[in-house]
């Protein structure tokens, strides 16, 4: 879900030893254009103790599938490399 939401992965570091210390202290910055309700469920989905992560049911319960959302903003993707190009969502 961040990866589709964002257009790049949670994680990133520049060795594996790395990455693992960002996975097991679960660190990584959501970005402002993905909306509150998206934020927090995927703070709940990429919870560091794994009997405390949004179950399946938890998620489809969710604020953010329940609810639609409106939306009528226009994103710059900077993670795509030799592309400027902008995105309007509706």
């Amino acid at each position: 879900m961040f990866t589709i939401l964002t257009g790049y992965v949670p994680f990133k570091a520049p060795s594996i030893p790395e990455l693992y210390k960002l996975v097991l202290k679960a660190k990584y910055t959501v970005p402002d254009h993905v909306s509150p309700p998206a934020a927090d469920l995927i703070s709940k989905m990429l919870h560091l103790v794994p009997q405390n992560r949004a179950t399946i049911k938890d998620i489809l319960e969710h604020v953010w599938f329940v609810q639609p959302q409106e939306a009528d903003e226009t994103i710059q993707w900077p993670e795509f490399k030799g592309s400027n190009e902008k995105v309007t969502v509706k």
